[in-house]
């Protein structure tokens, strides 16, 4: 048996007890790891943020491209539209009477 080790039969001495912690001191240490886990938790949802708003930009930027892209490839096409009109649309040419 290790020398410190205590059968759970006896019961603790005051000798004992000085070797363990306080309840007010099990206390402030609960305390100080809180108080730690959630500076750390804030850090980590700031970077989480940070990364989300990072993702979201660059995909707004992709769409932003597209969109881009299918507006130049259509940007001439109301002057193709009204040329088209013009032509299948225009008036049959006027006949000449023959003189007669």
């Amino acid at each position: 048996m290790i020398e410190n080790e205590m059968k759970l039969d006896d019961p603790a001495t005051r000798r004992d007890l000085k070797n363990h912690p306080t309840n007010a001191q099990l206390d402030a240490s609960l305390r100080q790891v809180m108080l730690h886990i959630d500076s750390t938790f804030a850090q980590v949802m700031l970077h989480v943020d940070s990364t989300v708003a990072q993702h979201a930009n660059a995909i707004l930027e992709g769409v932003r491209d597209t969109i881009r892209g299918l507006d130049d490839r259509y940007r001439d096409l109301p002057a193709r539209v009204t040329k088209l009109e013009a032509t299948v649309f225009s008036p049959p040419p006027k006949r000449k009477r023959k003189a007669g």
